[in-house]
Parts: structure tokens; C-alpha cells; sequence
């Protein structure tokens, strides 16, 4: 292959995941996950039983045995948000490199509907989407500091 088809297949995939993150942007998704960290540099076997683990909680959820939400109270690993029911709150597109196979997740299963396991760079994980809006666009956030001896500054933030 040549530098100028790199070139091209290279403009091809950026133009798509170009595309791709637009039409992501003007959603914005809450979902809630179980989740089992798994470190990067773990062993297979490892990263084989959590996603087993996984795939059956899934199964039980499938089935109509469990729902998502005891799951979440029951075995996922973060405890920040299992108080929650997992609730991650509203994401808007891009999440952070590492995480495009989540966010790939939460913008194409259905409302209601529970991934099949994902991995990301922090381990495992099954999301649920529990609501879909149009975005919000960029936002502006006042926040008044106090700096130099008392006097307020206001601040904004896009």
C-alpha cells in the first residue's frame, strides 16, 4: 500500500467518525452501568470471568429473573453511582479516549434496552439508556469567585 492510499483510507475513517460524532452531538443520553474494573494490563483469565460475570447478569436481566437495577446494587464495582441505580446521568458526545465502544453503546441500543458487555480501557461494563433528549448545545455557566481581597469576578464558561 501506498502513502497516498493511507492517506485516503486515513481521510475516509476521520471523515466518518467526523460524521459519526455529529449526529452523536445533537443527542444527549442518560444511562445507567454495572461495572467490574478490570485493570488494562490484567491477566486473561482475569478479563475472562468479569466478562462472564457479565454476560450472566445480562442473561438473568434477559430473562426477566433480575432487573437492572438490584443487578447494579448487587454487583457492580462503583459504588458512586450504585446508590443511583448505576445512573451516570446525561452524556453528550465525545467521551473520553478509551471509551468509544460505551458511548458507541449508548447512543445505538433503544431507550430501556440493555447493552450486550463492553469493555473499556477500565474493564467491563453492562449499560442500560434510560433516556434520550435533544442536545443542549454549548451552555453558559456563571460562577462568581471571590479573588483579590474580596472582590467578585464573574466568570463564564463555554
Amino acid at each position: 500500500m501506498c502513502i497516498r492510499d493511507r492517506y485516503l483510507i486515513d481521510k475516509e475513517v476521520t471523515e466518518f467518525l467526523l460524521k459519526e460524532l455529529y449526529e452523536r452531538m445533537k443527542y444527549d443520553v442518560e444511562f445507567s452501568h454495572i461495572f467490574v474494573p478490570v485493570a488494562e494490563n490484567a491477566p486473561n483469565q482475569t478479563k475472562q470471568d468479569a466478562m462472564e460475570k457479565l454476560k450472566d447478569i445480562k442473561n438473568k436481566i434477559s430473562s426477566g429473573t433480575l432487573t437492572f437495577e438490584n443487578a447494579v446494587s448487587t454487583w457492580s464495582d462503583d459504588r458512586a453511582t450504585a446508590a443511583n441505580g448505576g445512573s451516570m446521568g446525561y452524556f453528550t458526545a465525545k467521551l473520553p479516549s478509551g471509551f468509544y465502544e460505551l458511548e458507541s453503546a449508548i447512543y445505538k441500543i433503544p431507550v430501556g434496552s440493555v447493552s450486550d458487555v463492553i469493555h473499556t480501557k477500565i474493564g467491563f461494563h453492562l449499560v442500560k439508556v434510560t433516556k434520550k433528549r435533544p442536545s443542549r448545545g454549548l451552555i453558559e455557566v456563571a460562577n462568581k469567585n471571590k479573588k483579590n481581597q474580596g472582590v467578585e469576578k464573574e466568570e463564564k464558561i463555554k
